[in-house]
């Protein structure tokens, strides 16, 4: 988005206004969040602390949050196609479900998929790989998935290691190996291909050793409903390594686990090493003082609320050592001699300051969206 794009703004605070409204501009606005803070390290690099490298995009950090789930339709085997996955992508149904159905409007309307109708019939569908020599002990399963209760699983959100959220998806069933991949496919594919050369080529993943297989089992394989197709987003991460974060090392005990997914293992260079990889860790423990207000939204209104938090975190750490003002000050004086033309750059050293932290309260977000009324929420 550049200043010639511009959007209607609605007149009213009506459910339906607002709706409308966040449906119409959020994927524009969720481009430019990934777009912007993919990309900080070139422009502005988060300042290192003592002793630590800088981490800005030095690998990819994927993790999951359950803490933040909500009441959702308990449709899971909802499925839609991507350019990487054309034949099924079981991602579930995030609206509101109504009450006693424990279905939305929409799904009242559909045939309901079970789960042996699905095409994930086998263990490799499912992420799982238990070979004592070539698998890995640790898998994602559906034993998270409580149909009866109609939740969420929280949040996949990908992050640098220097703490700067990259993107996030809201998760309508469990943390398997199709969605981290969905949710990775995502972020790469709103990136502009000319930037691929300044992204990492390291992916941190608490599961790093079932995803690697999984991906590798099918990516460029022909076989329908077990195929992922070549395209710029699954090219890249096929160049990538696949390593474990330390946080959750301990608990893989394969061979392959131990060598090839753990990114201490002597052969990786200093640098991998040093990396920064319970950065998703370290986040969580800050987003669970947000899980009351978030698990409170109905799926139109969270991933703003998301956007808006993770924009603000991502502020508040990027300090550029004062490089760039909005990021740990506020103008609070604008001479009138400071125009709204082209001028306005060659204006701004003369604008006054005053310093002050970016705090964000646990409320911050409820109040960002007080005056909308919450939709109907499961019994």
């Amino acid at each position: 988005m550049s200043d010639t794009h511009r959007f209607e703004i609605p007149t009213s605070l009506s459910d339906a206004s607002i709706y409308q409204f966040f449906d119409k501009n959020f994927d524009t606005w969720y481009k430019c969040f990934v777009k912007h803070w993919s990309t900080h390290h070139l422009t502005h690099p988060c300042r290192a602390k003592d002793a630590e490298i800088n981490g800005c995009m030095l690998a990819f950090v994927i993790d999951g949050m359950q803490k933040v789930a909500r009441p959702i339709c308990k449709n899971k085997n909802k499925c839609i196609t991507t350019e990487e996955f054309p034949d099924f992508l079981y991602i579930g149904c995030g609206n509101t479900p109504k009450s006693k159905t424990g279905l939305c409007e929409t799904c009242q309307q559909q045939r309901i998929l079970s789960d042996n109708e699905t095409c994930l019939t086998t263990n490799d569908d499912n992420g799982i790989y238990d070979d004592p020599t070539t698998g890995c002990n640790v898998s994602r399963e559906d034993r998270f998935v409580d149909v009866d209760k109609k939740i969420s699983q929280g949040i996949i959100y990908t992050i640098s290691p220097c703490g700067v959220i990259i993107g996030f998806d809201e998760l309508y069933r469990s943390e398997s190996c199709f969605m981290t991949l969905w949710h990775l496919f995502k972020i790469i594919r709103l990136i502009d291909v000319y930037n691929y050369k300044y992204l990492p080529s390291i992916i941190i993943y608490d599961n790093a050793c079932s995803l690697f297989i999984y991906f590798w089992n099918r990516y460029k394989n022909n076989e329908i409903n077990r195929r992922i197709v070549k395209t710029p987003s699954s090219e890249f991460v096929s160049k990538c390594s696949f390593f474990i974060d330390r946080f959750h090392q301990p608990n893989h005990r394969r061979p392959m686990c131990q060598k090839d997914r753990n990114i201490d293992f002597k052969t990786n260079s200093e640098t991998t090493k040093k990396i920064n990889t319970e950065a998703a860790e370290q986040r969580n423990s800050v987003l669970k003082q947000y899980q009351n207000a978030l698990s409170s939204y109905s799926g139109q209104k969270v991933r703003v609320a998301y956007l808006i938090l993770f924009h603000l975190m991502n502020c508040e750490r990027n300090t550029c050592d004062n490089q760039f003002e909005y990021n740990r000050r506020y103008a609070t004086k604008v001479p009138s001699n400071v125009s709204s033309t082209n001028d306005f750059s060659d204006k701004f050293s003369k604008v006054e300051y005053t310093t002050s932290p970016v705090l964000i309260s646990p409320s911050a977000i409820a109040t960002s969206f007080s005056k909308i009324d919450a939709m109907n929420a499961c019994k």
